[in-house]
């Protein structure tokens, strides 16, 4: 195989049959190239790094075929245009970011690679065109308050890591190109299927890619079936309701429910429900509800909040209360500076809830 396109790493072009001496790049960047070369050589399997945000990191090997089926995927569902630039500003030694390398590549489009960083406003300015782009949430935040223009320099823009905060996808109408939310894992190569968060086909469904087969166990969790997975099918812990063969709604993590006195309560749907009473006290901080053990309920809910500014607790429980359903309230507030977070920058929720209660 043979790549035809440009390579463009922190504003400099790229010859990689003259760059054999890497030395010139740093640690970072020297992964990417190297990366690029292994594939451009043909390599037929490839080690994967987990980021660790739903346990332990782990490697997991895979093949070309499965790479090279969900980059086809992604590119034909989201029916990007030839010559259109692959920009890449997440990093990309986890799956998220080393796809985007793959659809560049497997489709001959030109690469913009821009080391990873929260704030991106300069560096994605001085590009004519964003192309097909993905950002994590925090990068997503920062441009719509500093910048949302640039985002219409985009074809299509891919959010992946975390859900999205309910005030920033009120921002988002305003944004040209097509935004979506991802669904997907390292296990599956990156996204298996999309959620349209933005323009006419605004939808809380994710569809699933083409190839991709979708079913639940007797958890209620997601099981994916595809070329992606070696046609082999993968259990989620995630619970969904399938809307249809190609559609599902996602409810939560299925080892986050809380089980308070016999209640079942999916942390991440109340998060939304409380997303604009939150962002009304701490305008942009970071939140999550999670299950704390308790002698009498079995679990209680618990609200953390990432703020460095004080918070009248009482007042917010209260007002939480008279929105929320029954027994779905946080029993407790608590406040830290800064979250804990994974290797790849995700909030680690299990254990910033053990550093509270420690």
């Amino acid at each position: 195989m043979i790549y035809n396109s440009t390579i463009w790493l922190n504003d400099k072009r790229v010859d990689l049959t003259s760059a054999d001496d890497l030395s010139t790049f740093d640690n970072y960047e020297q992964g990417i190239l190297l990366f690029i070369k292994e594939w451009l050589s043909g390599s037929n399997r490839f080690t994967l790094h987990t980021s660790g945000s739903t346990g332990i990191p782990k490697e997991i090997e895979v093949t070309r075929n499965q790479m090279i089926a969900s980059a086809k995927a992604t590119v034909n569902f989201l029916k990007i245009a030839q010559k259109t630039p692959v920009t890449v500003c997440i990093d990309a030694r986890y799956i998220g970011g080393k796809m985007q390398l793959v659809r560049a590549l497997i489709h001959d489009l030109p690469l913009q690679i821009i080391t990873p960083t929260t704030r991106l406003m300069d560096q994605l300015d001085a590009l004519p065109s964003l192309g097909l782009m993905s950002l994590v949430p925090l990068q997503l935040y920062n441009l719509l308050d500093a910048a949302p223009q640039i985002l219409n320099k985009a074809s299509a823009v891919l959010i992946g890591g975390a859900p999205v905060q309910a005030n920033y996808l009120t921002k988002l109408t305003s944004t040209a190109p097509p935004v979506y939310h991802t669904y997907g894992m390292t296990e599956t190569i990156s996204h298996v299927a999309l959620k349209h968060l933005n323009g006419e086909d605004l939808s809380d469904e994710f569809t699933s890619l083409p190839g991709i087969e979708l079913a639940t166990d007797d958890r209620g969790c997601l099981v994916i079936t595809g070329e992606v997975t070696g046609n082999q099918p993968v259990t989620t812990n995630d619970i969904v309701e399938l809307t249809s063969p190609s559609t599902f709604l996602w409810k939560g993590r299925y080892d986050n429910v809380v089980n308070s006195g016999g209640v079942k309560i999916f942390p991440e749907e109340v998060d939304k429900l409380i997303a604009s009473e939150l962002d009304a006290v701490v305008p942009g901080a970071q939140f999550f509800t999670s299950g704390v053990p308790d002698e009498k309920l079995g679990q209680r809910l618990v609200l953390c909040i990432e703020s460095a500014q004080n918070i009248e607790v009482s007042g917010l429980i209260e007002t939480l209360k008279a929105k929320l359903p029954a027994y779905h309230a946080p029993k407790h507030i608590y406040i830290l500076e800064h979250f804990i977070k994974t290797s790849s920058g995700k909030v680690d929720k299990l254990k910033t809830v053990d550093s509270v209660l420690s």
